[in-house]
């Protein structure tokens, strides 16, 4: 997603997708599921129009991206955590 170049309508559709990740991601039962939706979030933090969508579920994915973590060995993890702690490090500080 994050090499993908948005219009203006297209941008309209970004909250939905989000909506579709996020929750692909928090209670998809299937753990390659919930892999491939964290990898999708990681692209999807590079439009900055949905990080007031993000603010309210970072505890809980966080949470969820560190649980995948413990479970498994994958950089893609790490990635995108460290790439969401950039982005909302402000937000994030409550909970360091």
């Amino acid at each position: 997603f994050s090499e993908l170049e948005w219009n203006d309508a297209q941008e309209t559709l970004l909250p939905g997708v989000l909506s579709h990740v996020v929750r692909a991601c928090l209670q998809e039962p299937e753990m390659p599921v919930q892999v491939a939706a964290i990898e999708a979030l990681g692209g999807l933090l590079e439009q900055e129009a949905l990080y007031p969508h993000l603010i309210p579920l970072l505890p809980t994915l966080i949470e969820r991206i560190l649980t995948l973590a413990n479970q498994l060995d994958l950089d893609s993890l790490s990635l995108v955590l460290e790439r969401m702690v950039e982005c909302f490090s402000a937000e994030l500080t409550p909970y360091g």
